[in-house]
């Protein structure tokens, strides 16, 4: 009996390890876009000015190696994607730029959300074919700034167990808009 008993558990053991599948390695999906970030900078910005930065993407993009696209909202289960920015002011002290942090209240979203470390979402709009995020930033003090969008990573923020994560890397197509402006009293 001990016998049947033992072969009985190894061949449950030999079917249980069979079956199971590494799936995470189809679990994640790069893709790319291109000029998403829209900054139309003044470059010269007076205290209690706001600047605007949109990102806007399609919910169908590209996927290297098929013909269609891929409909990120299905593959991801994602209404938003995250993604991190900065702000830069320049220091004598420091001799160059360095990251400031914002305030909340210096924060506005009106697309998408932000948060005071740097990092925003960009939203599912309601007719379901665009993710958008336009983030307002209060100028609050004098002196030269920069954003930082030179590395631009977006994540799902859906994590379903039938889903995929989606990581999609943005780049400018020719070289990127001048990030950098001044505010003054006056």
């Amino acid at each position: 009996m001990k016998r049947i008993t033992f072969i009985v558990l190894t061949l449950l053991l030999i079917a249980m390890v069979s079956c199971y599948r590494d799936d995470d390695s189809n679990r994640y999906i790069s893709l790319a876009i291109q000029d998403a970030v829209i900054f139309e900078n003044n470059q010269n910005y007076t205290l209690r000015d706001t600047i605007y930065v949109e990102l806007n993407f399609d919910r169908y993009l590209d996927e290297e190696g098929y013909p269609n696209k891929l409909d990120i909202f299905e593959s991801s289960g994602a209404e938003s994607f995250r993604y991190d920015f900065g702000l830069n002011r320049d220091s004598d002290i420091a001799e160059g730029f360095r990251p400031v942090e914002i305030s909340p209240e210096f924060l506005l979203a009106e697309k998408g959300t932000a948060d005071r470390f740097g990092s925003a979402t960009a939203q599912l709009n309601p007719e379901r074919t665009r993710y958008e995020s336009r983030i307002g930033i209060i100028l609050a003090e004098e002196g030269t700034f920069e954003l930082d969008f030179t590395f631009i990573n977006l994540y799902s923020t859906a994590y379903l167990e039938d889903k995929v994560e989606i990581e999609i890397l943005h780049n400018f197509s020719s070289t990127p808009p001048n990030f950098q402006f001044t505010v003054s009293a006056e």
